[in-house]
């Protein structure tokens, strides 16, 4: 059975610029190099973003994040879509799990401090084990979002993991609007 055709335009040039991306995303397929895929209703889709600042207190931290982000959601003008966070820092990364219990985070941690062992790294910084442990975790996150809340399950939770504290840390995030389901 072949698989249903989807519903993208590949662009012929790499474009940071939404006017370029408009325009280009109406190119034939036939014409595309294969660089940059986007929907074709791109150009339509509402898309707001921000950045979150905090600042851990510790060396090794599991900050909850999630009452920020909603925050910032119920300030969006549309409802129903897609959350992204990006994490630009090399030494912390973001994650979702359960934040019900306080010991879970703790558990995690420890368990890092674990697996990422304290060597002799030829990195001069010293911070090593903070770089590993964020391959670990990774650096961003998509969340889906309806009536502004964010669909997690029960005991989830939206984290950012600090690995080489304290420091002021920021996070990109960007909402992107689902168009066909706003009404729903």
């Amino acid at each position: 059975m072949p698989y249903p055709a989807i519903p993208f335009t590949l662009l012929q040039k790499k474009s940071t610029d939404i006017r370029d991306l408009e325009r280009d995303s109406k190119k034939s397929t036939t014409e595309a190099k294969g660089l940059l895929s986007l929907p074709a209703s791109f150009g339509d889709t509402d898309m707001e973003s921000g950045i979150l600042q905090l600042r851990s207190t510790k060396n090794m931290q599991l900050i909850d994040i999630t009452p920020n982000l909603e925050s910032s959601l119920q300030e969006c003008s549309s409802e129903v879509g897609l959350l992204y966070l990006f994490n630009p820092h090399t030494t912390a990364g973001l994650t979702i799990n359960e934040g019900a219990d306080p010991d879970v985070k703790k558990d995690i941690l420890s368990a890092l401090s674990e697996m990422v062992p304290k060597l002799n790294y030829l990195h001069t910084e010293g911070n090593s084990p903070s770089h590993i442990m964020t391959l670990l975790t990774g650096s961003s996150l998509l969340i889906e979002v309806h009536g502004r809340q964010l669909m997690l399950g029960t005991w989830q939770r939206v984290f950012f993991c600090e690995y080489d504290g304290p420091r002021s840390r920021k996070i990109r995030w960007k909402f992107v609007a689902d168009p066909a389901r706003q009404d729903r």
